[in-house]
């Protein structure tokens, strides 16, 4: 059976369910299918070079710099700073961080308080014990006192 190759377009005497016409054109075949893939699993992203500012787009999530130029950059700073850059890194595929709101109610007592995460469910370790540990309810009671 006679088919084109789709890498080359050559005809070629195919055998079984070929698609390509050589090896060298298998070999391209994979890698053309490896980078789809690859596409696929890593979207690109719109982010903000910690150096100059300038927006860039990647498909790391471990990069920061647009350039290597901006990279040694930022390497020099961070020699003479002595300590890891505190400048955040905003990507704009995710979401902000939500805020805690202060409106959270303890479960164990009914207390309102102040999260220090936003799912926070409990005033202090004291209620989260009592909650989690009923036998303990009564001995800590006897300890701290009502909350």
């Amino acid at each position: 059976m006679i088919k084109t190759c789709v890498i080359c377009g050559k005809e070629f005497d195919a055998h079984n369910s070929a698609i390509t016409c050589s090896p060298g054109c298998s070999i391209e075949l994979a890698k053309r299918n490896k980078k789809r893939q690859r596409e696929a699993k890593y979207p690109m992203m719109i982010k903000v070079c910690v150096t100059c500012g300038k927006e860039f787009q990647t498909r790391s999530n471990h990069k920061i710099n647009c350039s290597p130029e901006c990279s040694k950059q930022y390497q020099r700073n961070f020699k003479i700073a002595g300590r890891k850059s505190s400048i955040v890194i905003k990507t704009v595929t995710q979401p902000a961080p939500t805020k805690p709101t202060g409106k959270n109610v303890c479960q164990c007592c009914g207390k309102h308080f102040t999260p220090a995460y936003p799912t926070e469910k409990f005033c202090s370790n004291r209620c989260r014990f009592q909650f989690f540990s009923p036998p303990l309810r009564m001995a800590i009671g006897k300890l701290f006192g009502a909350c």
